[in-house]
């Protein structure tokens, strides 16, 4: 999944990667962030032309990139923004109740996937049939 966010931290360093050729006047966020026709047509354009591609980075420009976030980083600049938060952050869970005395006892509990593929087994499993079958109508001939 591309972070655009945290593009030079979690796509360049983690993967060792880098989009070329973005296309100038269209901001580099996500294509779902991009609110005027015209970019996205630009962009598109671009990804179809090949004009637009990912690339692969060679040793040396990984330890040159790695320099500039660390200078940028020495400068104060923010490198890394970090996710939001969950609406639901610092707030307390309810426990499961604990089972009355009735259920204490008895444990109420789904049948494994391994329980339902074997009860399965049992209700599919064809009949058994004998070696030899006799015809009836050899019995029949031998009255006559």
């Amino acid at each position: 999944m591309m972070n655009y966010n945290n593009y030079n931290m979690a796509i360049i360093e983690t993967y060792v990667v880098k989009l070329v050729g973005w296309p100038q006047g269209v901001k580099f966020i996500s294509p779902s962030n991009i609110r005027t026709v015209s970019e996205i047509r630009k962009l598109c354009d671009a990804l179809k032309a090949w004009t637009c591609y990912r690339a692969a980075l060679i040793p040396v420009e990984v330890k040159l990139h790695t320099a500039e976030l660390y200078a940028c980083c020495s400068a104060g600049q923010v490198v890394w923004q970090p996710c939001k938060k969950c609406s639901d952050a610092g707030v307390a869970r309810k426990c499961k109740a604990p089972p009355t005395t009735g259920q204490a006892h008895k444990e109420i509990r789904r049948p494994s996937m391994k329980v339902k593929k074997n009860s399965s087994a049992q209700h599919h499993e064809a009949p058994k049939s004998v070696e030899f079958i006799e015809s009836s109508d050899e019995e029949e001939d031998e009255g006559k």
